[in-house]
């Protein structure tokens, strides 16, 4: 299988009938939404996923209607305590991520309600991403 990367700039305002899908301009904002065509009416594992990764996300949709918002504020003190608990899992795989992106990232998802279970994640991506 290949690909074909390409900016394809279409100036002429005529021309934007033509495009279909998320990279249609003008449509109406409820159609970017639904996304109906991608709509899998089974269980996430149906579709290839993980049990983990099931029992994850289900966990996320019970503990977000319970919140208010799905960011909490992120103090000194917050992030610190974060970076304990990202570096349990992602200090052995350091090597893995010499820029410190993982980490990074873990940091920030933690730090705004994610939980441990962030990290746990971000160590199984990067190791996986790495084989």
């Amino acid at each position: 299988k290949r690909n074909l990367n390409l900016n394809l700039v279409m100036k002429r305002r005529s021309d934007h009938g033509f495009v279909e899908g998320e990279l249609a301009g003008g449509k109406k904002l409820a159609a970017l939404e639904t996304d109906s065509e991608f709509n899998i009416k089974g269980k996430w594992q149906d579709v290839g996923g993980s049990d983990q990764a099931a029992a994850y996300l289900r966990q996320m949709d019970e503990d977000s209607s319970s919140r208010v918002s799905l960011l909490q504020s992120c103090t000194a003190e917050d992030k610190v305590q974060a970076k304990i608990t990202c570096s349990k899992y992602l200090d052995s795989l350091g090597h893995l991520d010499p820029a410190g992106f993982f980490l990074n990232d873990c940091i920030y998802d933690i730090c705004h309600g994610a939980g441990e279970v962030a990290a746990e994640l971000a160590a199984e991506l990067l190791t996986s991403a790495s084989v």
